[in-house]
């Protein structure tokens, strides 16, 4: 197992680091791979290595890494969620009301602003602090949500219920 890198004479084979054993990465982005049980890997120019472990496994899984540049990275679970300021991770919370609560999803590009949504709101990250944009769809809370933009618009898809299949699915689209 391993990970595969693009060089001028073709693909060239990284062996991952002994971590590896308890779980395989599940995304990569800007030199930075993670588990979904929280191992965080770096690449330093040459290997990938081992440089923090996320939650305490159990129901903290990770998901998709989000980012503006290398040293602001942030990483979604449904227990946990945290950022990379450019030293450490640390948990990411919003707050609406008087709820505080870890996101459901994050969006953060170098070309566009930063985006993220808890189970019931959706927040932009503008002059130096997450504002909130509005509430999702419906009362209460939304659900899983999930946040992407494309520079313009922001979509936030998600469902009510944790039926299957669920009470309802739904797209929202905010346009700043």
């Amino acid at each position: 197992m391993g990970f595969l890198r693009v060089t001028d004479s073709g693909l060239v084979d990284l062996p991952l680091p002994n971590l590896c054993s308890r779980s395989l990465p599940t995304d990569i982005y800007m030199g930075t791979a993670v588990s979904v049980v929280g191992d965080v890997l770096s690449w330093n120019g040459s290997t990938w290595e081992l440089t923090a472990q996320l939650g305490g496994g159990g129901a903290d899984t990770f998901g998709v890494l989000s980012g503006s540049a290398p040293n602001d990275l942030y990483v979604i679970g449904p227990m946990e969620s945290n950022h990379f300021g450019g030293t450490t991770w640390k948990a990411f919370n919003l707050t609406y009301g008087d709820l505080t609560t870890g996101a459901v999803s994050a969006w953060a590009r170098p070309w566009g602003p930063k985006w993220a949504a808890n189970g019931g709101d959706v927040y932009q990250f503008a002059e130096g602090i997450w504002q909130d944009r509005g509430r999702l769809p419906g009362s209460g809370n939304a659900g899983f949500a999930h946040i992407g933009s494309d520079g313009t618009d922001v979509f936030v898809t998600g469902e009510w219920g944790s039926f299957t299949p669920p009470l309802s699915i739904w797209i929202y689209r905010y346009s700043p």
